[in-house]
């Protein structure tokens, strides 16, 4: 197989950053291969695609990341979608009063506190020294 030209981007790390990375390989793996050997090592490397002719094969992306993106894009119109147009067609979604009274237990009052008998209760009587009157 002939080698193909492949470009896409590399993060290096964050002092160099995102460059644009150039090699030629005949596969994927060994474009991937080839952007550690030229470029050294690298945090992350992303939209490594074939460029020009090739025999059969695609480019793809190193990290996947164009169908977990369509993925995660469709999920998320569906939960929009569900959050702002779900319902039976209403915008109005107070609950409906109810005719019928909710059931109500009926309680009797406790009696009034008494002052008990033995607060009034007057006892011996007695003088200011004592003895009994």
């Amino acid at each position: 197989m002939a080698a193909q030209r492949w470009t896409g981007k590399a993060f290096i790390n964050s002092n160099v950053g995102e460059i644009d990375v150039e090699v030629y390989a005949g596969t994927y793996p060994g474009a991937v291969q080839q952007v550690r050997a030229k470029y050294g090592d690298y945090k992350q490397i992303y939209n490594l695609n074939a460029v020009g002719p090739s025999n059969g094969g695609g480019g793809s992306s190193a990290s996947g990341g164009s169908g977990c993106l369509a993925l995660l894009g469709l999920a998320f119109i569906v939960i929009v979608g569900g959050v702002a147009g779900g319902g039976s067609g209403s915008d109005d979604y107070t609950p409906s009063e109810s005719t019928q009274n909710a059931p109500m237990e009926r309680v009797q009052s406790a009696p009034a506190p008494t002052t008990p008998s033995y607060a009034n209760d007057s006892g011996p009587c007695v003088t200011a020294n004592f003895e009994p009157c």
